[in-house]
C-alpha cells in the first residue's frame, strides 16, 4: 500500500464517525421529542440509514463497534448494544437522565469557574439541539 492509501482510508473513517455520530445524535433527539423512556434503535436499521448517507456505503456492524470502542463521543450517545429478549440486536442510546447521573456521579462541579464554563456548554449543546430539530422539521 501507499501512504496515500492510508491517508484516503483514515479519512474515511472519520466521515464514517461523524456520519454516524450525526444519524444517533437525529434519533436520540427525536426520542426525546417523543418522550420515550428507553430509546433504542434496531442495529440493522441504524446500518442502514448510515449506509444511505454518502462516504459511508461500507459501514457494518464491526464498523459501528470499533467506532465505539475507539470514539469517546459516540460511548456519550451509546449506552449499550445487545440483544433483546426476541434475539433482535438494538443499539441502546444514553438519555438525558442517564447524563445528569452521570454529571452527578463524577462530581465535576466543585469550582465556580466549571460551572461557567458547564453553562456556555449547555447553552452551546441547546443551540445546536434546536438547529437539528428546525432541519429535520423541514425535511419532513
Amino acid at each position: 500500500m501507499r501512504a496515500k492509501e492510508f491517508i484516503i482510508e483514515n479519512e474515511q473513517n472519520t466521515n464514517v464517525d461523524s456520519n454516524l455520530l450525526m444519524v444517533l445524535d437525529s434519533e436520540k433527539n427525536r426520542f426525546a421529542a417523543a418522550d420515550q423512556p428507553d430509546p433504542k434503535i434496531r442495529l440493522d436499521s441504524l446500518i442502514n440509514i448510515v449506509r444511505s448517507i454518502p462516504g459511508s456505503e461500507m459501514f457494518n456492524a464491526g464498523a459501528l463497534i470499533s467506532a465505539y470502542d475507539n470514539n469517546p463521543s459516540l460511548k456519550n450517545i451509546i449506552r449499550d448494544i445487545k440483544k433483546d429478549d426476541s434475539g433482535v440486536r438494538y443499539v441502546y442510546l444514553k438519555t438525558d437522565s442517564d447524563v445528569e447521573d452521570a454529571e452527578i456521579d463524577n462530581d465535576e462541579f466543585d469550582n465556580d469557574a466549571d460551572q461557567e464554563l458547564d453553562t456556555e456548554k449547555l447553552a452551546a449543546e441547546r443551540t445546536v439541539d434546536q438547529m437539528s430539530k428546525r432541519a429535520l422539521k423541514k425535511r419532513k
